[in-house]
């Protein structure tokens, strides 16, 4: 299990009508868990693209801030905040 599974666990954990959101919570969390993995990945690409000749340490900089950026922006995207 992967960080982005378990906090999908944990969001639907606190979700006040988990049953509301899936009957199959350890599938539900896993598709949940990937998917975060993906857009990440698919975000950090697009903010920090690899230039032609860029040497890695130029390009750790920019990746790891994008990285940031985009794990926030998944997170928020697929295990929204919600008003209880």
């Amino acid at each position: 299990m992967n960080d982005f599974t378990t906090l999908a666990h944990h969001w639907l954990e606190s979700h006040p009508n988990p049953s509301a959101v899936t009957d199959d919570p350890d599938r539900w969390a896993e598709q949940t868990g990937l998917r975060i993995r993906h857009r990440i990945r698919e975000l950090a690409d697009q903010l920090a693209p690899r230039m032609p000749g860029e040497e890695y340490l130029d390009r750790l900089r920019p990746l790891t801030s994008a990285w940031q950026t985009a794990t926030e922006v998944a997170i928020d995207e697929h295990l929204p905040l919600y008003d209880p």
